[in-house]
C-alpha cells in the first residue's frame, strides 16, 4: 500500500520520523512524505540525521503561503500546483 503524508512544517519532521520510520518499516506499506521546499542548509542537517529519509521517501514542493502563528505552529499551507503532479506519480493509496 503507498501512503502519502503531508508534514507542512519541514521543522517538525525529526518529530514526526519515528512515526513515519514506524509505518515504512510495515511491511506492506511504502511512506511518501511530502513537504514544503527546505533551505539547503536545513537538507544537509537533515541529511546527517537519522530522520531524512530514513526508510522513507521525502518531495519537497513550493509552498505559496505558509507562516508561523504567534506560539510558532504552523498556519495553513497552500502548495503551490505542482502537487498535483507529485501526487498523480506517486498515486498513494492513502
Amino acid at each position: 500500500m503507498k501512503v502519502l503524508l503531508v508534514c507542512p512544517n519541514r521543522r517538525t519532521i525529526p518529530q514526526w520520523a519515528p512515526f513515519f520510520q514506524g509505518l515504512s518499516a510495515q511491511g506492506d506499506m511504502s511512506v511518501h512524505v511530502l513537504t514544503s521546499r527546505m533551505t539547503p542548509s536545513r537538507r544537509r542537517e537533515l541529511e546527517a540525521s537519522s530522520y531524512y529519509p530514513g526508510g522513507y521517501e521525502m518531495t519537497e514542493i513550493g509552498a505559496l503561503f505558509q507562516k508561523l502563528s504567534e506560539k510558532g505552529h504552523s498556519a495553513p499551507l497552500v502548495f503551490s500546483s505542482g502537487i498535483n503532479e507529485v501526487v498523480r506519480e506517486l498515486a498513494p493509496d492513502v
